[in-house]
C-alpha cells in the first residue's frame, strides 16, 4: 500500500468532482451544506483507487465517529485518517469573523481527534478538508430551497464575489496553517437556480503532530 499522501487524496478529490452530472453539485451546494455528499464519493473514489486497503465511511473508535479512514487489508489499522468541513466564503468573510472561528474552532476539535485515535502513530497521516461554496452572483431562482441566501446576499452585496472569494481565501490561510500544510484547490459546480457556483477546497494536513496550538 503506497503512503496516502496529499497528492493521493488531491487525485481522488478531481475524481468527486468529475462523478457529479452537470450542475447537481451547484445545486447540493445551493440547497445544503455538501459535506456528506463529498465524503461519500471521496470513500468510493479511494476505494477504487486503493487496492489492498479498506475504506470506511464513519469509522468508530475509542475517540468517536471519524469521517473517512483509510484501513489495511484486514480493516482494523488506519493508513490515513480525514475529517470534513462544510461552509461558505461569506463564513470566511473576515479571520475574526465569529462564524470563522467557529470553524476554525471545530477543526481543531476534528484535528485532536484525529491525532490521538487508536491504532495510530507518528506516521499515520492525518488530514481535514475544509469545503468553501462560492456563489458568483446572488441566487435569482429557487426562493427558500436556497438555504443560505440571506448571507450569500449580505456579502456579495457587501464585498462583491472576487474580493470575497479573496478575502475567505486569506481567513482560511490565517485560521487554519496552525494545523499543518495547507494544500488549495478549486471545482466548478456548475450552474443552479441562475448562478453559477464554485467550490474551494482546502486540504490541510498530513496533520501537525500533537495537535494544534491555538489562541482565541
Amino acid at each position: 500500500m503506497n503512503h496516502i499522501s496529499p497528492d493521493v487524496l488531491k487525485t481522488a478529490l478531481q475524481d468527486v468532482v468529475l462523478s457529479y452530472a452537470p450542475g447537481e453539485l451547484a445545486y447540493l451546494a445551493l440547497t445544503s451544506k455538501p459535506e456528506l455528499t463529498v465524503r461519500d464519493r471521496l470513500a468510493w473514489a479511494l476505494h477504487k483507487r486503493l487496492a489492498g486497503a479498506v475504506v470506511a465511511r464513519e469509522w468508530r473508535n475509542s475517540t468517536g465517529w471519524i469521517d473517512l479512514a483509510v484501513l489495511d487489508a484486514a480493516g482494523n489499522r488506519p493508513l490515513a485518517l480525514l475529517e470534513l468541513k462544510a461552509a461558505y466564503t461569506f463564513d470566511f468573510a473576515h479571520p475574526d469573523r465569529p462564524r470563522a472561528m467557529d470553524y476554525r474552532n471545530k477543526m481543531a476539535a476534528d484535528a485532536t481527534k484525529l491525532v490521538h485515535a487508536d491504532g495510530t502513530d507518528h506516521g499515520t497521516p492525518r488530514y481535514v478538508l475544509l469545503l468553501l461554496t462560492h456563489p458568483m452572483a446572488i441566487p435569482s431562482l429557487g426562493g427558500a430551497a436556497v438555504k443560505y441566501r440571506p448571507g450569500v446576499s449580505a456579502a456579495l452585496r457587501a464585498h462583491g464575489p472576487r474580493r470575497l472569494r479573496h478575502m475567505a481565501g486569506h481567513s482560511v490561510r490565517t485560521l487554519l496553517a496552525c494545523l499543518g500544510p495547507l494544500h488549495q484547490g478549486t471545482w466548478d459546480g456548475g450552474m443552479a437556480f441562475g448562478v453559477h457556483v464554485a467550490i474551494d477546497y482546502w486540504l490541510v494536513g498530513p496533520l501537525t503532530w500533537g495537535g494544534p496550538e491555538l489562541k482565541a
